[in-house]
């Protein structure tokens, strides 16, 4: 399919879906060329100022799979983990006491025991309205994230054991911190702030005579996922090499997750919202770029053909996304088939992922 756009709206990875030429005929790209961030100048220079652009063809059938979206048995799986955890770390945080038996069967569970499956997963993050502890839904979020983050990185099953128990159990502390502090909507106080500040610590301190108490590297994960690597995160200030690699992982999902599925669906991030934030850290030299890129051009991917609500109050599926450029918004195409580019459109942006339930909604 091919569609007309403006060169000042182009991006890198898009595909040419006819030769572009000059005023005099000359081709100056060729049809087939992946654009690259050389080509665009040098079409403004030539004074071209449309192209054709080829996008993925749209199926016959304009219902999504139902692998892109949450289902009831996907939601079926992660509702059995969520009540397993739900007693894990309660039981840990009032008795300080980790359910050795219960975690594991978390780490065998269905959820985490298949392949990844990254779009769903993203769509389950997105639409956490389920009822019940937005803490523990948070704290099984991270778990998700860091399953695929093992997948994303390579490692090996010690490797992936410890980063998705540290992601499990590493938000412990926050179930400590009072309530009025919790559903507070206006900024913290500076006591408020020394208190939050210290939820870490009180994780690590409920663990460190747990059975992780072998385990050192979870151990400080979890106590120093709120480092920053220039030393301006809490709760020791900790900078650079001084920050173990799994807490650099578990800071990165934190910061995902909170801006992702806040209680008020109005001050949640899109995706795209968010690697603009992640990506001001890592040039910061707040986060780590060697895990923050793969997990920003990873799920990019996994997003790739979900379908989301706009703000306009229509449904689109995602059509084309620029992975070389992850806080680039994405091209969506609407249950009517017309398209939509977010990067040009400053009125419509995305609103939040849809599941298959409510895509049904939508196409009646």
């Amino acid at each position: 399919m091919l569609k007309a756009f403006a060169v000042a709206d182009i991006r890198p990875g898009m595909r040419l879906g006819k030769d572009a030429t000059d005023f005099s005929g000359e081709v100056v790209v060729r049809r087939g060329t992946t654009l690259d961030q050389s080509m665009i100048p040098l079409l403004q220079q030539k004074g071209i100022v449309t192209v054709l652009i080829t996008l993925p063809e749209p199926p016959s059938d304009i219902a999504p799979k139902k692998e892109v979206l949450v289902d009831k048995a996907y939601a079926g799986s992660y509702d059995q983990v969520y009540t397993t955890l739900y007693s894990l770390l309660n039981d840990l945080c009032w008795r300080s006491t980790l359910d050795m038996d219960a975690l594991k069967s978390i780490l065998t569970s269905e959820l985490f025991r298949e392949a990844p499956d990254d779009a769903r997963a993203i769509s389950q993050i997105h639409n956490a309205t389920q009822e019940g502890d937005p803490l523990i839904h948070q704290a099984l979020s991270a778990g998700i994230l860091a399953k695929l983050m093992t997948h994303w990185l390579g490692f090996n099953e010690r490797e992936r054991h410890d980063l998705i128990t540290a992601a499990l159990l590493y938000s412990v502390g926050k179930l400590n911190l009072p309530q009025s502090i919790l559903a507070k909507k206006k900024r913290l106080t500076f006591a408020e702030e020394h208190i939050v500040r210290e939820y870490p610590k009180f994780s690590y301190s409920v663990l460190k005579n747990s059975p992780l108490s072998a385990s050192p590297d979870i151990l400080k994960g979890i106590l120093q996922h709120r480092e920053l690597l220039d030393g301006s995160g809490f709760p020791n200030k900790l900078k650079g090499a001084a920050i173990v690699p799994i807490a650099r992982i578990l800071g990165i999902l934190d910061l995902y997750i909170a801006l992702a599925t806040k209680e008020d669906a109005d001050e949640r991030k899109s995706p795209f919202e968010i690697f603009a934030i992640l990506e001001d850290g890592v040039y910061k030299k707040r986060y780590d770029a060697t895990y923050a890129v793969p997990f920003m051009r990873h799920v990019c991917h996994a997003l790739y053909g979900n379908w989301v609500r706009l703000t306009d109050g229509t449904a689109a599926r995602i059509v084309y996304l620029d992975e070389l450029r992850v806080t680039a918004l994405p091209i969506v195409q609407r249950l009517d088939g017309t398209f939509l580019n977010l990067a040009t459109t400053g009125d419509v942006r995305i609103e939040r992922i849809l599941t298959a339930e409510e895509l049904e909604d939508f196409a009646g």
